[in-house]
């Protein structure tokens, strides 16, 4: 039935996390998404050191693309937080020709690196007052051409082409930014907030497109920890027992073994409570200078996505004095084919799919979010900044 259809072949989507490396291929079906092929890895017990576990990743991630159904060779990817570094910048209006050549000389000094060293992009946020003077805010993004080369090296060794090479913040943003599709939704701001297991990215878009974000330092491996010293346990159990609670408050059905008593729940919540309530003051700081920079721009919702978006105490503490409403997304929705793919954790999981559902967008017409600080590796060795092709 679907042979007859026009398809629309999206690129292989990687994002390797830092427990899992998520895989996944969209195709087009009048103007219909669907999963074509997915794979989701996880590194054996014995990976213990980062070589190792690159060197897994390398044969594991050849063996699913060649197993799992994926189509062509076209592969995309992205840096996640440690990958990449960021800074904001206050340039006066200028052409976009002369602008970029004024980031990258402003880039240089700000992150003391060089076009050698490093390859910078960056996004206009918009204009605003900088004392008498109108500006322009600029974000600034560098990764060092090792970050680059080692995920370039992974794709290359699985026998795929590097397509294109993205940040987490702009492929979450592209993942959600496709439902927007009225006129009227070419203004709307909303905020996303990708907490993960190293730190967490608040991004700010404006219609289909990333205008604002921010990193922190405060992810799942700051809650386990507080829960691994309070309850004098192993990270590993620690983990585990967040697992579990998380599950459980998502009404996932676990057998009575697997439940977590009231007494614990509260204790690791106890535990937690401090680093979340840390990460809750930062992200009301960023979202006040937000509304303040860019005055009359006021944020429809924050949406809660990442691997750990579902820890029970995010939503409550963040969204605490907050005047919008908080939610939790679900980068599947709209997409068809999913079941399979979701199955695995039911509802805890599906925002971990945020960064690797934005990446297989790409080309594809679910959005266009993200994509001028992308890298294109076939143009690395070019001392001009480039465009990645979408």
């Amino acid at each position: 039935m679907t042979r007859g259809k026009r398809e629309n072949v999206g690129p292989i989507a990687i994002d390797a996390g830092a427990h899992r490396a998520k895989i996944v291929q969209l195709v087009e079906r009048e103007r219909q998404l669907a999963v074509l092929a997915w794979a989701e890895l996880a590194p054996p017990a014995d990976c213990a050191t980062s070589e190792s576990r690159d060197a897994w990743l390398r044969v594991a991630l050849a063996d699913a693309i060649q197993r799992r159904g994926f189509r062509g060779r076209r592969a995309v990817t992205a840096l996640g937080t440690g990958e990449f570094e960021m800074k904001n910048v206050r340039l006066p209006p200028m052409p976009a020709e002369e602008l970029s050549g004024a980031v990258e000389f402003e880039a240089q000094e700000r992150f003391g690196l060089t076009p050698e060293q490093a390859e910078f992009r960056h996004l206009v946020s918009g204009q605003v007052r900088h004392g008498n003077e109108t500006r322009e805010e600029v974000i600034v993004f560098a990764a060092k051409r090792e970050a680059i080369d080692a995920r370039v090296g992974l794709l290359t060794a699985a026998r795929l082409d590097p397509a294109a090479l993205d940040i987490t913040p702009c492929a979450t943003g592209r993942c959600f930014v496709r439902f927007l599709r009225r006129s009227e939704d070419a203004a709307t701001v909303n905020v996303f907030l990708d907490v993960g297991w190293r730190g967490t990215s608040l991004i700010v878009t404006r219609g289909a497109e990333v205008c604002f974000v921010k990193l922190f330092e405060i992810g799942g491996a700051a809650f386990t920890k507080a829960v691994a010293e309070r309850l004098d346990v192993g990270p590993d159990e620690a983990m585990q027992i967040r697992r579990r609670i998380i599950a459980q408050a998502t009404q996932r059905r676990t057998d009575e073994s697997s439940e977590v008593n009231a007494e614990l729940c509260n204790s690791v919540a106890d535990a937690i409570r401090p680093a979340v309530e840390q990460l809750a003051r930062e992200v009301h700081l960023s979202m006040r200078y937000f509304s303040v920079t860019f005055r009359g721009q006021r944020a429809e919702c924050l949406t809660f996505v990442g691997g750990e978006a579902h820890e029970p105490t995010l939503v409550p503490i963040v969204g605490a004095g907050l005047d919008i409403p908080c939610t939790v997304g679900d980068p599947l929705r709209g997409i068809e084919g999913t079941k399979a793919l979701a199955e695995r954790e039911a509802r805890s999981y599906r925002p971990a799919w945020s960064c690797a559902i934005g990446l297989a967008l790409r080309g594809l017409g679910g959005g266009q979010a993200g994509t001028r600080p992308a890298v294109a590796p076939e143009t690395r060795a070019e001392k001009t900044p480039a465009e990645a092709p979408a």
